[in-house]
């Protein structure tokens, strides 16, 4: 997964690699291993799942301004992949596909409303929705990069009855969210109002699903 870029450095393991300062794992760990890798890793470094995506590992690590350089270096490598994969989209949605902070969640909304499955992620896998305020901000932020599916949103009420719950109350929590965390495009820490709204949605989804017949 190199590709032009310099610095890489295998290590005993072959999951592991050192790339700019930056640990990737490219295969599923134990809790335990995760946890020794981290322990060597210099105080004040970060998972960073963006970055992972880029290099196609399961996780990244590291400084976060080691992070931010991989991070810019992977960028134009992510953007010609799509562009050879995706040639006919419009440039927002390519620009989402290769640069966009993508979750299960997202990538879910993004492939029933656009009919086109991200890379790495699988058209077969269960549907994943928000469960906090950060993947929702990754859902929002999709909508907002490609604005010609965000008026179909209520296409995806069958996805699943939690999708269909958030959707009912998509306007309150996006109201919620937008007062107690007006930057949430760059990230949310507390948002007890909006994970509120997000659990009650799911707690009524699931008993809706118990009461069935």
């Amino acid at each position: 997964m190199n590709e032009n870029i310099e610095g890489s450095e295998r290590m005993a393991d072959p999951r592991i690699e050192v790339r700019r300062n930056c640990t990737l794992v490219h295969s599923a760990l134990t809790s335990d291993m995760l946890r020794a890798i981290s322990g060597d890793l210099p105080a004040g470094s970060i998972l960073d799942m963006h970055l992972a995506r880029l290099t196609g590992a399961q996780f990244a690590m590291g400084l976060p301004d080691d992070v931010a350089r991989l991070t810019r270096a992977m960028e134009p490598i992510a953007r010609r992949r799509v562009d050879e994969a995706f040639p006919d989209q419009p440039s927002n949605v390519r620009e989402w596909l290769a640069v966009g902070r993508h979750s299960p969640s997202s990538q879910t909304l993004f492939t029933r409303l656009t009919g086109l499955v991200p890379p790495g992620a699988s058209a077969s896998s269960a549907p994943s929705y928000p469960h906090d305020s950060s993947d929702l901000a990754r859902c929002r932020t999709m909508l907002e990069f490609v604005p010609e599916v965000a008026a179909n949103l209520r296409d995806a009420v069958d996805l699943c009855p939690e999708w269909a719950a958030l959707i009912e109350r998509w306007d309150s929590i996006c109201e919620a969210m937008d007062e107690e965390c007006p930057t949430w495009r760059d990230g949310c820490s507390r948002t007890p109002m909006t994970r509120n709204l997000i659990d009650e949605a799911l707690r009524d989804a699931r008993a809706l699903v118990r009461m069935a017949p």
